[in-house]
């Protein structure tokens, strides 16, 4: 059988829980998108329009991408569902060119080695090059090259006679004593530059090499005084926040972004006191960079109550294939998903509403299957 290549796939995203909450069709979908993205810079032909692809890009249409995937289970409003969540979550985005969809890959560690096998493929064709060219001076060279090292009998001479008197210039025999055999000394002069004049200006550049930026230095009074409250928290568990990440949370994200992932964390800490089977943060710093990179929000009162409706609908109608996370509840079978943040009042009937449509006819272990 011969081999068709391979791509990668962190692992850091296979173990992640947005990776993890997608649906087996989603994961499908996005499979097949890195399978068929570019692993070096091409174009391509959209109706009349050459259109520049980089790595991670792939230029598609929705019904083109449902034919890829080859499973009867995924339709193109399912493919279009599937965009829009990868877009939420980081995964890829996509945009529209002249009549064909250009889906770009961002998730963060596919993007990396994408860059650094780019580079080494470039590399590699740069070395190709180069030797190709070493090769053909080479062989360009080749009869010359016996010349270059022959000459006739007087032109040796002449230039051992220079060679000769090049050396008497430069070596001088002391006067005999003693019957001593005589002591070559050559003059030599090197010009030696003094280490001051050029230690401090390497070492200087040594230091703003690796010294990272001092983001601190261009904040306000406002923001010097976040970062304190930021480093003076005792966490449940764990270590405190670290300065530097501190700091780059309030350059990237700025303190109301921080004010909410630290009250996403106080609401889960909370709930580990109240529910030992809910666990508490082992970090405070990983866990509000998580809430951070995600845009996770706290948790209303009307979330609590729409979960709760969930879990109880789930129970009392059997309805095993509604599988329910921290953020929303999803018939995998149907692939719905219903949000806790949206009304009580449209979360509960649109619940009953699928349920009744899809299985009020059905026998029970059909629905629950």
């Amino acid at each position: 059988m011969s081999s068709a290549g391979y791509f990668r796939f962190p692992r850091e995203l296979f173990t992640s829980d947005l990776w993890k909450d997608l649906s087996y069709e989603y994961r499908h979908i996005f499979m097949t998108i890195l399978n068929y993205a570019a692993f070096k810079p091409t174009t391509q032909n959209d109706h009349g329009h050459i259109i520049d692809i980089k790595p991670g890009q792939f230029l598609t249409t929705y019904r083109d991408l449902v034919r890829l995937c080859d499973d009867e289970n995924i339709d193109k409003s399912k493919i279009e569902r599937a965009l829009t969540r990868f877009e939420k979550c980081g995964f890829s985005r996509q945009e529209t060119r002249h009549v064909k969809t250009l889906i770009t890959i961002t998730e963060p560690n596919i993007c990396k080695y994408l860059e650094k096998e780019n580079e080494t493929r470039n590399e590699n064709k740069t070395r190709q090059d180069r030797d190709k060219i070493e090769t053909q001076k080479n062989n360009d060279n080749k009869e010359n090259k016996e010349n270059k090292y022959i000459n006739d009998s007087e032109s040796v001479t002449f230039q051992e006679e220079e060679v000769v008197e090049e050396i008497a210039r430069k070596v001088e025999i002391p006067p005999k004593e003693d019957a001593k055999e005589p002591t070559v000394v050559v003059k030599t002069e090197i010009a030696k530059q003094p280490e001051s004049s050029l230690a401090p200006s390497c070492q200087t550049l040594h230091q703003k090499k690796n010294s990272p930026p001092d983001w601190k230095a261009s904040f306000t009074v406002e923001e010097r005084k976040f970062l304190a409250f930021l480093l003076s928290i005792i966490p449940a568990v764990g270590d405190r926040i670290k300065e530097e990440h501190a700091t780059w949370w309030i350059k990237s994200f700025g303190i109301d972004k921080i004010k909410v992932a630290l009250q996403v964390y106080q609401q889960q800490v909370e709930k580990a006191k109240k529910d030992t089977k809910v666990p508490v943060p082992k970090n405070i710093g990983a866990y509000m960079r998580d809430a951070l990179n995600k845009g996770t929000r706290p948790c209303r009162d009307s979330d609590r109550r729409n979960k709760a409706f969930s879990e109880q609908f789930k129970k009392q109608a059997g309805w095993s294939g509604l599988t329910i996370t921290e953020k929303y509840c999803r018939a995998e079978e149907l692939g719905k998903e219903w949000y806790f943040n949206l009304p009580e009042t449209l979360f509960q009937e649109s619940i009953r509403t699928t349920f009744e449509n899809c299985y009020g006819g059905m026998d029970r272990k059909c629905s629950v299957a």
